[in-house]
């Protein structure tokens, strides 16, 4: 199946492109540049920020598994894990904010979906081979909490500009 042929089936995903080539050529933006680096900065933020709930939920008094866990083949202490978590967080934070600072309308690219898009092979038997597309869905409910997190960093620099 060609995307095209998707599109016929479900264009949801056609039409937030779309919109989006829009919005991006509004503010300035590239539109691949959108989808390689935002959607990298996004997809960072997202797992950065889980990854400190991770360390944070840890127990450390169990070696091999808190070795598994956090993917080290050495660890200190849980404090300090989870302050280089936050440290990391941070990073990939101002990051992708200083990113969002530079458009006009912050809370499109927020809110708006990102999918993982492309060609797929589907063994369905031994002797056939069958191409889809596919399109998956890569964020959702996390971007509100995004957007409530810029809409503090914007409230926070705010009071700095006045002070």
């Amino acid at each position: 199946m060609t995307a095209t042929e998707f599109n016929k089936i479900d264009n949801t995903y056609f039409l937030i492109e779309e919109k989006t080539k829009k919005v991006c050529q509004e503010n300035n933006i590239d539109f691949y540049d959108y989808l390689g680096v935002f959607k990298t900065l996004l997809i960072n933020y997202i797992k950065n920020k889980n990854h400190i709930e991770v360390v944070k939920n840890c127990d450390f008094n169990d070696k091999i598994s808190t070795r598994a866990i956090l993917n080290k083949a050495n660890f200190l202490s849980k404090e300090y894990e989870i302050s280089l978590a936050i440290e990391i967080f941070e990073i990939s934070k101002q990051k992708m904010f200083s990113w969002l600072d530079k458009t006009k309308n912050p809370y499109f690219f927020i809110l708006n979906p990102i999918f993982k898009y492309g060609a797929r092979i589907d063994y369905n038997s031994y002797f056939s081979k069958r191409y889809d597309y596919k399109k998956e869905k890569l964020t959702g409910i996390q971007n509100l909490d995004i957007a409530c997190d810029y809409a503090i960093y914007t409230l926070s620099n705010s009071r700095k500009i006045r002070t």
